[in-house]
């Protein structure tokens, strides 16, 4: 559960995204990045999306799962969106989660 709550600026920092992305992260087949939410609910997964927008600036969209009512948080391959998400998390990635998207 995600509390509705939460102060972005205190808890979703550069560092916690990267870690968010190292272990719930992946890109996608048409090289955008997907988070693995799909335990969350919609309303849940659209909050954490609107923060990445709001905070980042990255442009996102909820994916259907196979389930109903589970989503994921895509992140779109844009021009902005996506450099902007590899120069917030590269400073903190561990060398060998790298291949997650080929950053160098």
């Amino acid at each position: 559960m995600v509390p509705l709550c939460i102060d972005p600026d205190k808890f979703l920092t550069a560092q916690s995204l990267c870690h968010w992305f190292m272990d719930d992260g992946c890109r996608s087949k048409d090289r955008g990045v997907v988070i693995a939410t799909n335990s969350f609910t919609y309303s849940e997964t659209l909050f954490l999306a609107q923060i990445l927008e709001k905070k980042f600036h990255l442009k996102t969209s909820l994916h259907k799962t196979g389930s109903d009512v589970r989503y994921v948080i895509y992140i779109k391959k844009l021009v902005e969106s996506l450099p902007a998400l590899i120069n917030l998390i590269k400073p903190y990635m561990v060398p060998s989660m790298f291949y997650k998207y080929f950053i160098n």
